[in-house]
C-alpha cells in the first residue's frame, strides 16, 4: 500500500503565482501609472528609511507608506502624507495599524 506524504503543521496554503494577499478596495489604486510615477519620485527625494534614520541608521527605503491611512482619509497622492520605510518598519506599522 503506497503511502501518503504527512503535511507539515506549519505548512502555509498554498497560493497561486498571482494571487495578492491584499484584498482592500484601494488594491487597484496600487496598481495605476498615478501611483507608480509618485511613488517613484518619492523614494528618488528620499531614498532612506525614515524611521532608521531616526535611530542613525542608514538603511535603503523599498516601501513607500501612507503616514495616514487612505481608508483613514489620508490622502492618496500627496507627498505629505508619504514617508520611505525598509520592509521592516513598514511591517511594524503595518502590523499596528491592523490592530487598531
Amino acid at each position: 500500500m503506497p503511502s501518503t506524504p504527512k503535511k507539515s503543521i506549519n505548512a502555509k496554503p498554498e497560493r497561486k503565482p498571482f494571487e495578492s494577499r491584499h484584498n482592500k478596495p484601494t488594491d487597484p489604486f496600487y496598481w495605476s501609472q498615478e501611483w507608480r510615477r509618485t511613488r517613484q519620485a518619492h523614494l528618488y527625494n528620499e531614498p532612506l528609511c525614515r524611521e532608521c534614520s531616526k535611530q542613525n541608521l542608514i538603511t535603503p527605503a523599498t516601501e513607500v507608506d501612507h503616514i495616514t491611512p487612505i481608508n483613514q482619509g489620508g490622502s492618496r497622492l500627496s507627498m505629505d502624507n508619504l514617508q520611505s520605510l525598509c520592509h521592516k518598519h513598514h511591517a511594524i506599522k503595518s502590523g499596528r495599524e491592523a490592530h487598531e
